[in-house]
């Protein structure tokens, strides 16, 4: 997928030059923005924070008090029974790549109206992998992976101050400090994780 972003980005601006864009303003949520330590971190964020605290919201309702919710859920343990129970499981799988390559989509959106104002070719750096391993820390639910992706963005924020401060150790050093972090955690919860059954393993009709 590397390879194929690489090659449409060439492909799109040869000859051309981009502008950079004005990165998204922060928004103050009147009274709660003023609320000492945590009024600054979670109540002056720009709208896509916002809209990933609402995502979170909406993905615990949905997954726990929703019977389509539940049916996703019935898939990733055992979808031969869900299959049975009359759930179209193909339906639903595709479906669940669809959502998550929109939710991925945004993600990747966050870095050019949030942080850098442009695309620039590799600008995601791993992050992906940082993300599979938040769901992974997070035990496969919406709030847990939320948490760790906190942790993980934390770090980030971490090495990015580091810098500024001058801290004597090499940038290259600095910069690794969330996936040191990263690799820390998984090993930690090695033997804890709580991944549904059928994870990673093809559903075939009609197949034992």
């Amino acid at each position: 997928m590397l390879g194929v972003t690489s090659f449409g980005y060439k492909l799109m601006s040869e000859g051309q030059s981009y502008q950079q864009v004005k990165t998204l303003d922060t928004i103050k949520i009147p009274f709660l923005g003023d609320i000492p330590l945590i009024g600054e971190v979670l109540f002056n964020q720009d709208i896509m924070t916002y809209l990933v605290f609402i995502l979170v919201i909406l993905a615990i309702i949905f997954y726990r008090k929703t019977s389509v919710g539940l049916a996703f859920s019935s898939i990733g343990e055992h979808p031969r029974a869900a299959d049975a129970a009359g759930i179209p499981v193909y339906k639903y799988q595709w479906l669940s790549i669809i959502i998550n390559g929109i939710l991925g989509g945004i993600g990747g959106a966050v870095l050019v109206l949030v942080q850098l104002g442009k695309f620039s070719e590799n600008m995601i750096s791993g992050r992906g992998y940082i993300a599979l391993a938040a769901v992974i820390l997070g035990r496969y639910t919406p709030l847990g992976s939320f948490g760790a992706a906190l942790v993980f963005g934390g770090a980030n924020a971490l090495q990015i101050r580091l810098q500024a401060l001058g801290v004597p150790l090499p940038t290259q050093a600095l910069a690794m400090l969330p996936y040191i972090i990263t690799l820390v955690a998984l090993l930690g919860s090695i033997g804890r994780s709580n991944e549904p059954e059928s994870l990673g393993k093809p559903y075939i009709r009609g197949s034992r």
